[in-house]
């Protein structure tokens, strides 16, 4: 069996369809799909994923995404649910983006540690700008 889109009307097994999807053999659609009235969505497996499992995937799928394509991220700067789904094959939730964000967003930078220590105003021999007074000649008092 596969699994057809209905695109007009269909009548299957007394039953009449004007849209979603009905499962047929290729034999039985085979006319259908010839005059347009569906069309092969393909196989359906369902595959039962654990919260977890589903929670790495949609992680994968954030790692894998173009920052540098406006498309797959939202105003706000979080990846597209919408761009996720498409990649991960199963509806993602808002709740299921923000988890996986959470654990995968990029820390903030933070401004590079210098080696060299702030000169200390108290040390001795140590200048500051207000400490430079000028003389009557114009030159720096010492």
């Amino acid at each position: 069996m596969k699994t057809y889109n209905v695109l007009s009307l269909l009548k299957y097994n007394g039953k009449d369809y004007a849209d979603g999807t009905v499962d047929m053999t290729e034999a039985e659609a085979k006319q259908s799909v010839d005059l347009g009235v569906l069309e092969l969505v393909g196989d359906v497996q369902v595959i039962e994923l654990t919260a977890e499992e589903r929670l790495e995937k949609v992680k994968a799928a954030i790692q894998g995404l173009n920052v540098d394509n406006g498309e797959l991220w939202t105003a706000k700067g979080l990846p597209n649910s919408t761009a996720l789904t498409a990649i991960v094959g199963f509806a993602v939730t808002a709740a299921e983006r923000d988890a996986a964000w959470a654990e995968v967003k990029p820390a903030p930078e933070t401004p590079p540690i210098s080696n060299n220590p702030p000169a200390d105003p108290l040390a001795p021999g140590a200048e500051s700008a207000g400490d430079q007074t000028k003389t009557e000649t114009g030159g720096a008092a010492e």
